[in-house]
């Protein structure tokens, strides 16, 4: 069918390809797959003129709607000016991503487009664990790929379920991680060319834009410099809030001492079942999702023992 269009036109077919991408995107043409003599083929469909202004007309709202929240958004990070700039009027120089979902879903599709740089502000100093799964596999492929990876967060509060994650990142040479006091907004910015941002930093379940113009994207990357140029390491050990009971002490103790679960089945007089659901719990409290990542944890902070009555068996 492209061919027969490039001939038709005299049109290269590249041209074409891009031609009927961007009617497609705007509903005006779609793909099928017909029979023929020969076997399946693919042909395109136009809609009717009315049904294709319809959507322009939807496509041209939702990008002005997008347009004003990044106004608003760049407004409280003193980036105002960058909405005058010739950039921010091309097509898809900003896109609405509705929704969490919808953000986790497209950063899954650039983390692995990622060739060069990954940079990130996060101002939120308590993450569910949730929030750190969601992310989680990015974050891994990146460092797995060799990719530089350059973070600055805020001190880290009660709760938070980052840590493990943080300690497993630094183990790589690629991962770089600060703090300071205060930061602006959750900016993420991937080879400096596309940016996403929340719609409304107060609340992210709102979804997030996704800034393509050149313009744009850079002064992002010069607003994440300023902060990264006064950000130090965080602190070591971070500050512990982990307690554990007499029996989770024993039993990471002698873990730590290189006993299996059966070993200390055997030392404490407890089921294997027992220091599954133990080791389960802790993985909970502190937000990680396995027993490697529990120990950078544990490691990293000082733990203090509480004193308890016996404790049930289970």
């Amino acid at each position: 069918m492209i061919g027969v269009l490039s001939r038709s036109l005299g049109l290269p077919a590249n041209r074409v390809r891009i031609a009927l991408d961007e009617l497609n995107s705007v509903g005006a043409a779609r793909p099928e797959r017909t029979a023929s003599p020969t076997g399946p083929v693919q042909i395109w469909r136009g809609r009717r003129p009315d049904a294709v202004v319809t959507s322009l007309r939807d496509r041209e709202l939702q990008a002005a709607q997008a347009r004003h929240l990044l106004r608003r958004q760049l407004t409280g990070l003193d980036l105002a000016d960058i909405m005058n700039h010739p950039d921010m009027s091309a097509p898809q120089a900003v896109v609405t991503l509705n929704g969490w979902r919808q953000v986790q879903a497209r950063l899954g599709e650039l983390t692995p487009r990622t060739r060069q740089e990954a940079l990130a502000i996060m101002p939120e100093a308590v993450l569910d664990a949730q929030t750190v799964r969601a992310g989680a596999d990015n974050d891994r492929d990146l460092a797995r790929r060799g990719i530089l990876a350059r973070r600055i967060g805020v001190p880290s509060g009660v709760g938070d379920a980052s840590r493990a994650l943080h300690a497993e990142m630094a183990a790589h040479s690629f991962n770089h991680y600060r703090q300071v006091a205060h930061l602006p907004a959750r900016i993420i910015i991937m080879d400096r060319r596309t940016a996403i941002l929340p719609i409304d930093p107060a609340r992210v379940s709102r979804g997030a834009l996704e800034v393509t113009a050149p313009a744009a994207v850079a002064r992002l990357v010069e607003l994440f410099h300023t902060y990264w140029d006064k950000a130090l390491p965080p602190e070591q050990p971070m500050s512990p809030d982990i307690v554990l009971t007499p029996r989770e002490a024993a039993i990471i103790a002698l873990l730590t001492e290189g006993h299996t679960d059966a070993s200390v089945s055997a030392e404490l007089g407890i089921s294997v079942r027992t220091i599954a659901y133990s080791i389960s719990d802790l993985m909970s409290r502190c937000g990680v999702q396995n027993r490697f990542q529990l120990g950078l944890v544990l490691g990293s902070q000082t733990i203090t023992p509480r004193t308890t009555e016996k404790e049930p068996e289970q």
